[in-house]
């Protein structure tokens, strides 16, 4: 046995590489190649794997940033988890039809990549299998996937376009978050769920049409993509309804999504709205009003975050908390009053709103969470005396006028 490898399992798997050259090929014979084969060789360019191979095992070649290339014979079945993780170099990679599963991390911060065919009996698509694939333009899913993981494009910054084949029910956690050259995408009648930040940051995106299925939108879902100018939902959605291209619940009492890219300077959310969702005006940079009636009773995380125009906002009486980074990177705000209901406030609920000058807090605020006005340089605190808001101020250094 050569003292560059080591071989088990009768010669049928390849346990682990200990050379340095620049190009090597697997012995045949081999059946399997093992978990962290060849981790961190960054000397190879080139590697062939025989016919006969059925199993890529996890993290066999993370690291080998010099790989430029790479054939993965008929017979494999399965690409490992973080099997090719950070292979910088590589440019191109042949999967063979044989391949039905590809494994979490398999080609994350695979960074040169730049198209990649996955065969027709691909089931599955790991979590984070494509994430940082900074240079993948395009990729065509095959029809025999159903779930698109959490991450699993996240970071493919220059992704122009996509095909999500019918057959696909979830769109996952931040499925395609900061694809920011994604202009636009089909989404299929099969998919029954969007996941939370699943489209965020896509901020190339100018249109999405919501088919008939989709039964749920999660918090956030479009977040950041500021060129959307419009929600398009099907008119027989069981769930959501579009109305001047905002997204609601059908019976109309939840405010899903504003389009962040609208243009619109002002807006009036409508009357019977109680919910106001999760990162709904999240990034919606030319708004310098929103009035919010009466009857809304909850403002999710993120609701308002990152509306940079926005000068001033009436918080409804019935609102009993404000929650993490709700009017985060408010840059504009200069002023707001918090109802006499509210008992908390959460993290970085005013992180970044650098023109507040004032805010009224009452007594019955009771907790206010870790970095809720960090970056309000000019922020003086007006409460009652001896009240949390008090203390909160004293201890963070923030200034302090006492309500007469």
């Amino acid at each position: 046995m050569s003292s560059e490898y080591r071989l088990g399992y009768f010669g049928k798997t390849f346990k682990k590489y200990y050379g340095n050259a620049y190009s090597f090929a697997i012995p045949e014979g081999v059946r399997k190649i093992g978990s962290k084969a060849f981790s961190g060789c960054s000397s190879l360019t080139s590697i062939v794997i025989p016919e006969g191979v059925a199993y890529i095992g996890e993290y066999a070649f993370d690291g080998c940033s010099s790989l430029t290339s790479i054939v993965i014979p008929e017979g494999v079945t399965t690409i490992g988890e973080g099997a090719f993780c950070r292979c910088s170099s590589l440019t191109s990679i042949v999967i063979s039809e044989s391949v039905t599963e590809i494994g979490a991390w398999a080609f994350a911060g695979c960074s040169s990549l730049t198209s990649i065919v996955i065969p027709k009996g691909v089931t599955t698509v790991g979590h984070h299998a494509f994430d940082g694939c900074k240079s993948l333009t395009s990729i065509v899913l095959p029809k025999g996937v159903t779930t698109i993981k959490w991450s699993a494009f996240y970071g493919c910054s220059s992704l122009t376009s996509i095909v999500i084949p019918e057959g696909v029910t979830t769109i996952g956690v931040w499925a395609f978050k900061r694809c920011e050259s994604l202009t636009s995408i089909v989404i299929p009648e099969s998919v029954a769920e969007i996941g939370a930040w699943a489209f965020e940051g896509c901020k190339s995106l100018a249109s999405i049409v919501i088919p008939e299925g989709v039964t749920t939108i999660n918090s956030g879902a479009f977040l950041g993509c500021s060129s959307l100018t419009s929600f398009q939902i099907a008119e027989n959605n069981p769930n959501y309804r579009s109305t001047d291209g905002v997204v609601f619940s059908k019976d109309g009492k939840t405010l899903v999504g504003y389009p962040a890219g609208s243009g619109q300077v002002a807006y009036k959310i409508p009357k019977g709205v109680t919910t106001i969702g999760g990162g709904a005006f999240w990034g919606c940079s030319s708004l310098t009003s929103i009035v919010i009636p009466e009857g809304v009773t909850t403002i999710g995380d993120l609701a308002f975050g990152g509306c940079s125009s926005l000068t001033s906002i009436v918080i409804p009486e019935r609102i009993t908390k404000i929650g993490e980074r709700t009017f985060c990177g408010c840059k504009s705000l200069t002023s707001i009053v918090i109802p006499e209901r509210i008992t908390s406030i959460g993290f970085w609920a005013f992180l970044g709103c650098s023109s507040l000058t004032s805010i009224i807090i009452p007594k019955g605020v009771k907790k206010i969470s870790r970095g809720a006005f960090d970056g309000c340089d000019r922020l003086t605190i007006r409460a009652p005396k001896r009240s949390h808001a008090e203390h909160y101020a004293k201890e963070n250094r923030i200034r302090f006028e006492p309500l007469k």
